[in-house]
């Protein structure tokens, strides 16, 4: 943890955030592997160019550090996000199995509506 907290202080949230949705937004329009193993890349510079418009164009090593930063911790948000989801989601669907008693394969979250 103490590696995380040399950092805090260089996130910036209005960069993460942005960066969250552009990122979002490319893993959706064009599913395929060529482009998202290169979206931390893309989040990364993206970050950068971000965040140095926030500072006024001006290049400092903070600047550089918080962009990149931000927008490395935006890919890294969107993962967390998503393993939350879905492991909540399987959660609940072994708990349902299990409240039912059965034993039904392929249960889908869609199924326990």
């Amino acid at each position: 943890m103490e590696f995380l907290e040399l950092f805090k202080d260089y996130l910036v949230l209005i960069v993460i955030g942005i960066c969250m949705c552009v990122g979002y937004v490319l893993k959706n329009i064009i599913p395929s592997d060529k482009i998202n193993k290169f979206i931390p890349l893309i989040m990364a510079v993206l970050g950068l160019i971000i965040n140095l418009w926030v500072a006024g164009w001006h290049l400092t090593p903070e600047v550089l550090l918080g962009g990149l930063a931000s927008g490395l911790a935006s890919t890294g948000a969107y993962e967390a996000i998503k393993n939350l989801k879905e492991s909540t989601a399987k959660n609940i669907i072994k708990y349902w199995v299990d409240k039912m008693g059965t034993a039904k394969e392929n249960v889908e979250p869609h199924d326990l509506e």
